[in-house]
């Protein structure tokens, strides 16, 4: 690549299931080496629920109130967000535009509402990205347990 040609666009993945199953052991895992060196950001999404022990604002969650949640609403500046168990959960488009404009690849931990409203934002991408990630779970899962990773 040469100055003048941008980098090439990142891509959006989504891990979607619902609350409780797993997606944060599971994304922990993969961006400790899991990824096979390649670049990967996490986005950490805003949520209106007080942080558990051992969560850190800002790595974990960005933790606002519900005011501030709601001002955001109103300012279109969540990509998708949802209420789960009585809080709010979303994902900033500035948690998510910026990297992949720089060619970074974003992993997003989304409820499956969430997931649902992205993709519906994205509806072009949609058969690709369920047609690739079902071709390719297989894959992972075997090499995730090659490298002596107990099975996910």
């Amino acid at each position: 690549m040469n100055a003048s040609t941008p980098p090439q666009r990142g891509e959006l993945f989504i891990l979607s299931a619902p609350s409780g199953t797993g997606k944060t052991t599971l994304i922990r895992s993969l961006l400790n080496g899991g990824l096979g060196g390649c670049e990967v950001a996490f986005s950490v999404s805003h949520t209106t629920r007080r942080p558990r022990a051992g969560e850190v604002d800002g790595r974990d969650y960005h933790f606002v109130s519900a005011e501030t949640f709601q001002s955001m609403i109103a300012a279109n500046l969540f990509l998708e967000w949802a209420k789960v168990h009585d809080n709010c959960y979303g994902t900033s488009w500035a948690e998510v535009t910026p990297r992949l404009e720089r060619g970074t690849d974003v992993l997003m931990d989304i409820d499956v509402q969430g997931a649902e409203r992205v993709l519906a934002r994205f509806p072009e991408e949609k058969r690709y990205r369920q047609d690739h990630v079902r071709g390719r779970v297989q894959e992972i899962l075997k090499d995730f347990q090659q490298r002596g990773n107990p099975p996910i």
